[in-house]
């Protein structure tokens, strides 16, 4: 009889040689305390230095989101949903400030009021779709072996 065991949890230090290890590997799995981990040294980074090496380290997450999210059993292009979804919203706010500017409507309550309430809409979806992002990223790791590769946390003794 097959039976699984978890590996014990990584420390800060392991973590995080795992994730610059495999820094542009798209492909694969993360456990969770890699990603957490791995997230938390970014953030720190995010308050201390400049916008843009912050931007970098943050640009470097998305590999290791994508394997956090296989490890789940989930794909990665949840990740890229939230990306395509931020930039859609942006497009939708830069035509309607083009449109309110070259407009006379902006003086009819009914028609801010239409407007405001779209823009409540869509916040209101991404909030559902990140908290349904975060419930997968806190999942716990598939045993065995799912479509992205053998599992990092469990192994299996005869």
């Amino acid at each position: 009889m097959e039976e699984r065991l978890a590996k014990p949890t990584l420390d800060i230090g392991e973590a995080l040689l795992q994730a610059c290890n495999k820094v542009i590997e798209f492909n694969g799995r993360s456990r969770r305390s890699e990603y957490w981990w791995t997230r938390f040294v970014v953030f720190i980074i995010n308050l201390a230095a400049t916008p843009f090496i912050g931007w970098i380290f943050s640009v470097a997450m998305i590999p290791l989101t994508f394997r956090r999210l296989h490890d789940a059993g989930h794909s990665g292009w949840w990740w890229g949903v939230g990306f395509l979804y931020k930039w859609l919203v942006l497009a939708y706010v830069i035509f309607d400030v083009i449109y309110w500017a070259v407009t006379t409507e902006a003086d009819d309550p009914m028609v801010v009021l239409m407007h405001l309430s779209k823009y409540a809409l869509l916040f209101i979806i991404y909030v559902i779709y990140k908290v349904i992002f975060i419930v997968m990223l806190c999942a716990d790791s598939e045993p065995g072996t799912n479509r992205y590769g053998e599992s990092p946390k469990y192994v299996t003794r005869n």
